[in-house]
């Protein structure tokens, strides 16, 4: 199978824009429009962030049980975060360099995905290494710090202060996708100055 070329910065540009697009139709289509649920997926403990109409809720779900009937806990409790509301979703994605637990993240991520899937719930993935860039943290460890030094949050787990963080990006990203949209710009050069001013 032949190998892809890069798209030339032209193309990324339309990208940006149809992308932009995209998610402006599908949080205006599919979701409760102040409702964001972001979710950081790991087998130890996973980390939710539900902001609804600006208000922010954090924490874990730890399990204590072993093996598959612990991802379907966790699955369990991610259905009941949900219950009838219908939040735009925001998830990590997945380690791909990662040398250990790759099957069982796995796991735990096409559970919670297909959760997402069955309710017919939008999700953006971001990728491991958005969440330091974000809020500009040198190391891991340091988001928790970053969180309460911008946002003026405490959370003292790393697993929420991540999915706190996702929500972050995911709030961005409906609000750029908004204002492409209103801009109702469609020339891919134009879109450069637009995002320079």
């Amino acid at each position: 199978m032949p190998r892809r070329r890069p798209m030339n910065v032209k193309e990324q540009r339309l990208a940006f824009i149809h992308g932009c697009k995209h998610v402006f139709n599908i949080h205006g289509d599919k979701c409760d429009s102040n409702e964001i649920l972001a979710i950081d997926p790991a087998r130890g403990s996973t980390g939710w962030c539900y902001r609804i109409n600006g208000k922010i809720k954090t924490g874990t779900i730890t399990p204590s049980t072993h093996g598959f009937s612990k991802v379907m806990k966790v699955g369990g409790s991610i259905k009941k975060k949900i219950g009838k509301r219908r939040p735009f979703c925001v998830i990590e994605g997945y380690a791909l360099n990662a040398k250990w637990g790759r099957e069982s993240a796995g796991e735990l991520g096409g559970v919670i995905r297909s959760i997402l899937y069955y309710r017919q719930l939008p999700l953006l993935q971001v990728a491991p290494l958005t969440l330091k860039a974000w809020v500009q943290a040198k190391s891991k460890a340091s988001i928790m710090l970053e969180i309460l030094d911008r946002y003026k949050l405490k959370i003292d787990q790393d697993d929420a202060a991540d999915a706190f963080v996702l929500q972050e990006v995911g709030n961005a990203a409906i609000l750029m996708s908004k204002a492409v949209v209103a801009s109702g710009i469609e020339d891919p050069d134009e879109i450069r100055v637009w995002l320079k001013n």
